[in-house]
């Protein structure tokens, strides 16, 4: 049997004659009886605080990768997911269409023995099957969108009165005010304000 590595296998024609061939047919070729190893992911196993919008899951493996893969996920977002290798493929990412859900554990498992174990290395190796597995914790949703302010009363236009009263809401709920008069610069107010 050959040890794993790399091996060159040369042979050399000679005729009736006696004429050698001056330039063997050579053929180099490595073997590899190892399965191959993951490395890391990103997110890290056990991370927390993950954003939402972090939407790619990469998995690193220290060699390169044919490129079948097989992952099972829970909690992820349910969206589709489009997939690449890295140049040196030894990194595959897993892109969702959405944003991941908030606040929710999201685990993986490489290679399940549910189904067909398709990471492989490049001599066909699979990764070992249900041996790499993790989860990371997503980070609870930030509201990115302003509200929308809404007058709901207001004084006629024109109006024979000196005082003045306003109503008003926003489009969402928990919202707070600030009010000004004539450009006077804005202050913390309350819905009805009064002058």
């Amino acid at each position: 049997d050959l040890p794993d590595g790399e091996h060159t296998f040369c042979v050399a024609a000679t005729d009736f004659a006696g004429n050698t061939d001056p330039t063997p047919a050579c053929h180099v070729w490595t073997v590899d009886t190892f399965a191959p190893a993951f490395v890391s992911s990103n997110p890290a196993n056990g991370a927390t605080n993950v954003s939402v919008t972090e939407r790619t899951i990469s998995f690193t493996f220290d060699e390169a990768m044919g490129p079948g893969y097989s992952v099972t996920w829970t909690g992820d977002s349910g969206g589709n997911t489009s997939t690449s290798w890295s140049s040196d493929k030894k990194t595959i990412s897993f892109t969702f269409d959405a944003d991941l859900p908030a606040n929710t554990t999201i685990s993986w498992v490489l290679n399940p023995s549910t189904h067909s174990l398709n990471f492989k290395d490049l001599s066909g190796n699979p990764l070992p099957a249900d041996t790499y597995s993790g989860s990371f914790m997503t980070a609870t949703a930030v509201d990115i969108t302003p509200p929308d302010t809404f007058i709901t009363d207001q004084p006629p236009n024109p109006s024979n009165s000196n005082t003045a009263s306003f109503s008003f809401t926003c489009s969402e709920g928990g919202c707070t005010f600030e009010c000004q008069l004539d450009g006077g610069g804005f202050s913390p107010c309350t819905s009805p304000k009064d002058y």
